[in-house]
């Protein structure tokens, strides 16, 4: 629809000082939109619960006189015969500031500017309609934007997907390298811790008060760690039989064997060297050689190491075996 282009001079002289506040008369509001002043001022009195309180008020007769004195658009406000009250003849001003009269029907301009006929409301639905078509859609370069950030967000969903994947039996592993490591450890510190070793004459002799006398070998358990030439923990006949024994004992790479030397098949478990060695333990002194520690490593598929640490005293130097 085709809209008259109303110059901004033709409001400009519209606008009246009253009562310290700009004003229009809702004559010239109403020549402004094209419509009757009676139609105008129904719509504001159907509509006035849209309009702030305080955004009208009514001319007195002195104000009237001295408009129609000093604008001749608006000498036809001379011919009144009695003061506006309300309704279809009213000629009031508007203004944002001042107080509402009871009889006021009214609104100021940017308020009444969206009370329209109904055919000036058409029109301005259609554009806002036009305008919303236009703004439908996304650029170009917000989409390629869109399409990064999505892209960004996804690849961290996915990394924390295969991480929480890749490590999601980790307890479950950590769990049974445990297991193994304190069943090696248990195992070692239920052997003997004798003064001699067990196959010598001399280790459970109730002489036997210190590694003197011992001959196999010669200085007894204390004097080197390790096991005696011959023996495994696997053999039948001469298997370990000393806590010192252990000391560097180790099992294949990704095999854990039990003591027939048979796998167990746990696998990609691997036994590491054990450690024996004499320690201060509480007021017993490293050099009596009457506290050992027992270390036992065992590394999961994973490569972790699950390592685990006893303490053993020679509490009984003559039990055998």
């Amino acid at each position: 629809m085709t809209k008259e282009i109303i110059a901004l001079e033709s409001i400009a002289q519209r606008i009246l000082v009253l009562r310290g506040q700009m004003v229009m008369i809702d004559a010239d509001l109403a020549e402004l939109y094209d419509v009757d002043t009676k139609r105008l001022n129904e719509q504001v009195k159907r509509n006035i619960e849209r309009f702030p309180s305080d955004f009208m008020f009514q001319l007195s007769a002195e104000e009237k006189i001295e408009v129609v004195a000093n604008c001749d658009h608006l000498a036809k406000l001379k011919y009144s015969q009695t003061l506006p009250q309300g309704g279809e003849r009213v000629k009031q001003l508007f203004s944002p500031l001042e107080p509402l009269s009871p009889n006021a029907n009214a609104t100021v301009g940017a308020s009444l500017l969206a009370k329209q006929t109904d055919r000036q409301q058409a029109g301005s639905y259609t554009s806002d309609a036009q305008r919303s078509a236009k703004q439908r859609g996304i650029s170009l370069i917000e989409l390629i934007i869109f399409i990064v950030i999505i892209s960004v967000a996804l690849t961290g969903i996915l990394l924390v997907m295969n991480q929480t994947t890749a490590h999601s039996a980790d307890p479950m592993v950590r769990k049974q390298a445990l297991a193994i490591a304190e069943s090696i450890l248990e195992e070692v510190e239920l052997m003997p811790f004798t003064y001699c070793d067990p196959d010598d004459p001399a280790a459970g002799l109730d002489t036997t008060v210190d590694t003197t006398p011992c001959t196999l070998p010669a200085g007894g358990e204390d004097a080197a760690m390790g096991p005696e030439a011959g023996e495994t923990r696997y053999s039948a006949t001469t298997p370990f039989d000393n806590v010192s024994d252990y000391h560097g004992f180790n099992m294949p790479a990704n095999s854990i064997m039990d003591i027939t030397n048979t796998n167990t098949g746990v696998n990609g478990y691997t036994l590491q060297p054990i450690t024996v060695a004499a320690i201060d333990y509480g007021g017993i002194t490293a050099a009596s050689g009457d506290a050992l520690l027992i270390t036992v490593t065992v590394t999961d598929p994973s490569g972790t190491d699950i390592v685990l640490e006893g303490i053993r005293t020679r509490y009984s130097p003559r039990s055998l075996p």
